[in-house]
Protein backbone atom coordinates (compact mmCIF):
# COMPACT_ATOMS: atom_id res chain seq x y z
CA UNK A 1 0.00 0.00 0.00
CA UNK A 2 2.60 2.36 0.68
CA UNK A 3 4.39 1.99 -2.42
CA UNK A 4 1.55 2.61 -4.31
CA UNK A 5 0.50 5.82 -2.28
CA UNK A 6 4.42 6.96 -2.82
CA UNK A 7 3.63 6.54 -7.06
CA UNK A 8 0.05 7.85 -6.63
CA UNK A 9 1.75 11.00 -4.77
CA UNK A 10 4.55 11.17 -7.29
CA UNK A 11 2.24 11.16 -10.23
CA UNK A 12 0.00 14.01 -8.88
CA UNK A 13 3.10 16.15 -8.06
CA UNK A 14 4.47 15.68 -11.76
CA UNK A 15 0.68 16.48 -13.24
CA UNK A 16 0.98 19.46 -10.60
CA UNK A 17 3.95 20.89 -12.34
CA UNK A 18 3.14 19.78 -15.97
CA UNK A 19 -0.06 21.77 -15.34
CA UNK A 20 1.37 24.70 -13.98
CA UNK A 21 4.07 25.07 -16.96
CA UNK A 22 1.06 24.35 -19.24
CA UNK A 23 -0.35 26.77 -17.86
CA UNK A 24 2.59 29.97 -17.90
CA UNK A 25 3.22 28.75 -21.46
CA UNK A 26 -0.68 29.58 -22.65
CA UNK A 27 -0.80 32.40 -20.14
CA UNK A 28 2.44 33.99 -22.19
CA UNK A 29 0.92 33.24 -25.26
CA UNK A 30 -2.66 34.87 -24.23
CA UNK A 31 -0.87 38.08 -23.53
CA UNK A 32 0.52 38.11 -27.21
CA UNK A 33 -2.77 37.42 -28.26
CA UNK A 34 -3.88 39.78 -26.15
CA UNK A 35 -2.09 42.28 -27.22
CA UNK A 36 -2.05 41.95 -30.84
CA UNK A 37 -6.37 42.02 -30.80
CA UNK A 38 -6.22 44.81 -28.82
CA UNK A 39 -3.91 46.90 -30.86
CA UNK A 40 -6.01 45.53 -33.77
CA UNK A 41 -9.42 46.42 -32.77
CA UNK A 42 -9.65 48.97 -30.38
CA UNK A 43 -6.52 50.73 -31.81
CA UNK A 44 -5.48 52.52 -28.28
CA UNK A 45 -9.11 53.77 -27.44
CA UNK A 46 -10.10 51.86 -24.72
CA UNK A 47 -13.47 53.70 -24.38
CA UNK A 48 -15.02 52.06 -27.74
CA UNK A 49 -14.48 48.36 -26.10
CA UNK A 50 -16.46 49.67 -23.45
CA UNK A 51 -19.05 50.10 -26.18
CA UNK A 52 -18.88 46.42 -27.51
CA UNK A 53 -19.15 44.14 -24.63
CA UNK A 54 -18.70 41.57 -27.03
CA UNK A 55 -15.30 42.62 -27.51
CA UNK A 56 -14.17 42.47 -23.98
CA UNK A 57 -15.24 38.98 -24.09
CA UNK A 58 -12.94 38.43 -26.90
CA UNK A 59 -10.16 39.76 -25.61
CA UNK A 60 -10.32 38.08 -22.30
CA UNK A 61 -10.53 34.86 -23.90
CA UNK A 62 -7.16 33.57 -24.76
CA UNK A 63 -6.76 33.62 -21.20
CA UNK A 64 -9.41 30.87 -20.49
CA UNK A 65 -7.31 27.88 -21.57
CA UNK A 66 -4.38 29.51 -18.73
CA UNK A 67 -7.43 29.83 -16.13
CA UNK A 68 -8.93 26.28 -16.38
CA UNK A 69 -4.84 24.63 -16.27
CA UNK A 70 -4.57 26.61 -13.09
CA UNK A 71 -7.48 25.62 -11.67
CA UNK A 72 -6.57 22.13 -12.89
CA UNK A 73 -3.36 22.61 -10.79
CA UNK A 74 -4.76 23.15 -7.63
CA UNK A 75 -6.68 20.42 -7.63
CA UNK A 76 -3.76 17.94 -8.11
CA UNK A 77 -1.34 20.13 -5.71
CA UNK A 78 -4.52 19.75 -3.03
CA UNK A 79 -4.76 16.12 -4.14
CA UNK A 80 -0.95 15.09 -3.39
CA UNK A 81 -0.82 16.97 -0.18
CA UNK A 82 -3.94 14.89 0.87
CA UNK A 83 -1.77 11.63 -0.41
CA UNK A 84 0.66 13.16 1.14
CA UNK A 85 -0.59 13.76 4.64
CA UNK A 86 -2.15 9.54 4.25
CA UNK A 87 1.36 8.40 3.45
CA UNK A 88 2.54 10.26 6.79
CA UNK A 89 -0.29 9.23 8.57
CA UNK A 90 0.51 5.26 8.03
CA UNK A 91 4.25 5.94 8.18
CA UNK A 92 3.69 6.78 11.90
CA UNK A 93 1.60 3.52 12.11
CA UNK A 94 4.03 1.53 10.87
CA UNK A 95 6.54 3.39 13.54
CA UNK A 96 4.25 3.03 16.67
CA UNK A 97 3.41 -0.83 15.48
CA UNK A 98 7.58 -1.72 15.07
CA UNK A 99 8.22 -0.03 18.70
CA UNK A 100 5.27 -1.74 20.10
Amino acid sequence: MDEETRLKARELLLKTRLYRFIALCFLIMGVALFIILYLRFIEGDALSALRQPSLILILLLPFLPAAVLTSMSAKAHKQFFETMEELTASADTDDVDKNA
